[in-house]
């Protein structure tokens, strides 16, 4: 199939303007987005936490792509498991940073980072891949996806929250 994405230079500008925009929203994030806070989505995200939870080993580790304040991670990291945090913003990782209480910081390694780089960098084995809110913010949503998939393998699981897509 071929591709029908602008070229790489706009890449860059949109990897840009969601700089931008998430360093103004950093700790205001969740205020501004209450549809990922409200109560129906609360019960949905706390029921979805314990049966993916229920399947995992102790030792698990957790990939969140897009983890901004770390409202999903820290669901994870409250349950033991290890985290890797990635977010393109710096002010929201630093305000995931902030959040996070002292007794989880070692199981969290959080990286500001573009998502395209780091799985087409990093080889890690993730029994989970968790994605919120971040799929219509990317260049090429539907290339990421496929990175995603094609190194997920029989039980590790890919969990998507909160897109806006079509």
């Amino acid at each position: 199939m071929e591709s029908t994405m602008p070229p790489p230079a706009c890449k860059e500008k949109v990897l840009e303007e969601n700089r931008r925009v998430h360093a103004l929203e950093n700790r205001h994030y969740l205020s501004r987005h209450p549809e990922q806070t409200n109560f129906f989505q609360k019960s949905i995200l706390e029921k979805t936490l314990n049966a993916v939870c229920q399947t995992l080993k102790p030792e698990a580790k957790i990939l969140d792509l897009g983890c901004g304040t770390g409202y999903l991670s820290l669901g994870f990291l409250s349950r033991g498991y290890c985290l890797t945090g990635l977010d393109l913003s710096q002010e929201m990782i630093a305000a995931f940073e902030d959040s996070l209480p002292v007794k989880l910081k070692p199981q969290a390694e959080l990286i500001v980072g573009d998502v395209e780089e780091f799985l087409s960098q990093n080889q890690d084995e993730f029994e989970v891949v968790v994605l919120s809110a971040i799929l219509h913010h990317l260049f090429d949503y539907e290339a990421v996806l496929r990175m995603i998939c094609a190194r997920l393998t029989s039980g590790q699981k890919l969990l998507v929250f909160f897109e806006p897509l079509k």
